[in-house]
Formats: structure tokens, C-alpha cells, sequence
């Protein structure tokens, strides 16, 4: 493994854990809001809560399998790259689209709603946003991974490398060593 990969080894995962977790808490504020409007409101309301819905369930799902596929088969697998690399972009269009579509809706209604349900709406807002720019950062974050892993590949680094303390330079040797 390369000396940047193994600073980053665990970092994949920690930002898909921090992507369930946030992916939870839109999960949970959508429903409650849902379950709270009546019959009375438009469809589209419905319609964009159960597709802010389904962008957690998605996120959620696809977060737990890279997990498990992460430390099944190691990080440093090109199909389980190619993969997660698929995942946030995907993930991140379907964020920005969702962040937006809340937007333009409660826009339209303002904070005259019951303060509880104002913050809900607000609580929902700002998670689809703060979703769409993790995936965003979590792509770039990807892509940079991925062009330094080519780049040291390309420049004939194999083996297992350790830092010497003393200089930049990096020696074979055994990581137990």
C-alpha cells in the first residue's frame, strides 16, 4: 500500500459513516414532517418529501454496502473505486436536486407555520444541502485519492513503504520493521 493511501486507509469509511448518520437525521425530520401534513396540502409536497425519502434510504443502503465491501475486500480494490467514485456522483445530483426542490417548496410558504414544524422544514433544508456538498467534497476527495494512487503506481512504487522521519524520502521496508 502507498504512504498517502495508508494515511487515508479508514477515511473512506469514516465519511460514509458520517453520510448515514446525516442521512438518518434527514430520514427521520422528512417522515415526521410527512406524517404531520394533512390530506389538505399538495401532492407536490408529498412528492418531494418522498424523494428526499428515498435519497436517505438510498444514501443509507449504498453507504452500508460500502462498508461492509470496504473492509470485505479492501479499499484498495479499482471495482469497489470505480464503484463508490459512481455512488457520490449520483448521490451528489440526487442531493442537490432534493436540497432544491425543498427549497423552491418552503420558500413558497415562508415560517408562518407552528414554530416545530418551521424548524423541521428548516432542519430538513439545511441536511439536503450539507448532503449534497459532502457528496460533493467526498467525490473530489475520491478523485484526488484515486489520481495520487495512479501517480505513485505510474512512478514505480510497489511494496509497502515507510517514512525514514529524517527526509521526504520513503524506503522499502516492512511496516512492522
Amino acid at each position: 500500500m502507498a504512504a498517502s493511501n495508508s494515511h487515508t486507509k479508514y477515511l473512506h469509511i469514516i465519511v460514509l459513516i458520517l453520510a448515514i448518520v446525516f442521512a438518518g437525521i434527514e430520514l427521520w425530520h422528512a417522515i415526521v414532517v410527512r406524517s404531520d401534513l394533512d390530506q389538505s396540502n399538495a401532492t407536490s409536497t408529498f412528492h418531494r418529501l418522498d424523494f428526499l425519502i428515498a435519497c436517505s434510504v438510498w444514501t443509507i443502503a449504498c453507504c452500508i454496502l460500502l462498508i461492509v465491501l470496504s473492509l470485505a475486500i479492501g479499499g484498495e480494490h479499482r471495482g469497489l473505486q470505480a464503484f463508490s467514485l459512481i455512488y457520490f456522483i449520483i448521490t451528489a445530483v440526487a442531493w442537490l436536486v432534493g436540497a432544491t426542490l425543498w427549497q423552491h417548496e418552503i420558500s413558497d410558504r415562508g415560517c408562518d407555520l407552528g414554530h416545530n414544524e418551521c424548524n423541521n422544514n428548516t432542519t430538513i433544508q439545511s441536511i439536503a444541502w450539507a448532503e449534497m456538498l459532502k457528496h460533493i467534497f467526498g467525490t473530489l476527495g475520491f478523485l484526488w485519492r484515486l489520481f495520487r494512487a495512479n501517480k505513485e503506481k505510474n512512478n514505480g512504487m510497489k511494496g509497502n513503504y515507510i517514512h525514514t522521519g529524517s527526509s521526504d524520502r520513503m524506503e522499502m521496508g516492512s511496516a512492522y520493521a
